[in-house]
């Protein structure tokens, strides 16, 4: 009873860390989607406050999804071996090939902002100097630039994303399992309980028969010697009334 009791308690520990685990994946997602959105933000920045700002932001969320690495990580050591723990690992692994990733998108854009900067500092020099090119032409330049950076860093994400998409719902599933077999071993402990006091019931049931047994037996040797002494009684009677 016991050890069934400590094991119906291991797997609601479990599940409890797994649904840890859960929340720990839905932050880093929403993490991810906002730095990426400031990257692109960074990449299509002419402007030295607006860049230094998103820089200063996006560093910052790097760092708390930093942590939230780590804190991932020390939780996947109490988790036991097995398919599960795989399959957080695999999480794990993602997640760090995400944070790389960030990190050079993050120096990428920061140099592409540099860079627009540069252009539009050339291109504001050149409409002084010459008038070849117009401003017109010279925008379609600069959106042509961005929107293949946006179409590259957009088709990145949406891979990112279904990964992840993926992994959570492998992991509701697990989770989904997870419960169904606590319920389980929680009615395999209820009914044994049922059957254990059955079980000492039975037993006092046994003990009552026993000792009715006893008593019975001593009751009919106590019938039996009277019996036999009623006879001897009689039979000394008549001899004596012979004689």
């Amino acid at each position: 009873g016991g050890s069934s009791k400590i094991n119906n308690q291991t797997h609601v520990g479990v599940l409890q860390a797994f649904m840890e685990f859960e929340e720990i994946n839905s932050v880093l997602l929403n993490l991810q989607l906002e730095i990426q959105k400031n990257i692109s933000e960074l990449n299509d920045s002419f402007e030295e406050r607006k860049a230094s700002k998103l820089f200063f932001n996006i560093n910052n969320d790097l760092v708390k999804f930093s942590g939230f690495l780590d804190e991932f990580k020390s939780k996947l050591e109490y988790i036991p071996n097995g398919l599960e723990e795989i399959k957080l690992q695999k999480q794990l692994n993602i997640h760090n090939q995400q944070y790389e990733f960030l990190q050079t998108e993050l120096r990428n854009a920061n140099l592409n902002s540099k860079r627009n900067k540069t252009n539009s500092y050339n291109i504001k020099r050149k409409e002084l100097l010459s008038s070849s090119i117009t401003i017109e032409e010279q925008t379609n330049m600069r959106k042509e630039d961005l929107l293949k950076t946006a179409e590259k860093l957009t088709e990145s994400l949406q891979s990112t994303r279904a990964k992840l998409l993926a992994e959570l719902h492998r992991s509701g599933l697990t989770l989904q399992t997870l419960y169904d077999s606590s319920n389980v071993i929680g009615e395999a402990y209820n009914e044994q309980q049922v059957f254990k006091e059955k079980t000492k019931l039975a037993g006092t049931l046994r003990d009552k028969l026993k000792r009715r047994e006893v008593t019975d037996a001593i009751l009919i040797i106590i019938g039996l010697i009277f019996y036999a002494v009623v006879i001897l009684y009689i039979l000394k009677a008549r001899l004596l009334f012979f004689i």
